[in-house]
């Protein structure tokens, strides 16, 4: 199976491999291939019935947010124009339903801690090495996706 993500100039191509939590993740600016790269996604597949807790990965056409991963801004060589973070050990990514930081990434050094669930991005190298966050809950409502 194969999913198209697009947003303006970039699109993003990811090829499931076998029906599992592996997938081939091509990236392009506009019709240049950037990169490509083995990825994850939920670990019950891809669907376009997502809800909350089903270990699935969304399908359809969503904005990209963050882009973030284990390596510099040097060593990727990423263009100036993309914003880009850097992964270190305050770093979470909150999945708590109650929490007001619901779906987002925090910095624990930078707010009061008010989930009892969140991913320790520093925890999951391989599965952070290289990621861009799909917006595919962009107003981050508890349960929707």
């Amino acid at each position: 199976m194969s999913y198209k993500i697009e947003n303006s100039n970039q699109i993003i191509i990811v090829n499931n491999i076998q029906r599992t939590s592996k997938a081939i993740l091509t990236f392009y600016d506009k019709t240049k291939k950037i990169f490509e790269t083995e990825a994850f996604i939920g670990k019950n597949g891809i669907t376009a019935n997502k809800v909350e807790g089903d270990g699935k990965t969304p399908e359809g056409i969503f904005e990209l947010g963050l882009v973030f991963g284990m390596h510099s801004r040097k060593e990727i060589k990423l263009n100036d124009n993309i914003k880009y973070i850097e992964i270190n050990k305050n770093l979470y990514w909150v999945d708590d339903i109650y929490s007001k930081y619901y779906n987002q990434l925090v910095d624990i050094t930078k707010v009061k801690k008010d989930w009892s669930s969140a991913e320790h991005l520093i925890e999951y190298p391989k599965q952070y090495e290289y990621a861009i966050e799909i917006k595919a809950n962009s107003n981050n409502l508890p349960g929707k996706r």
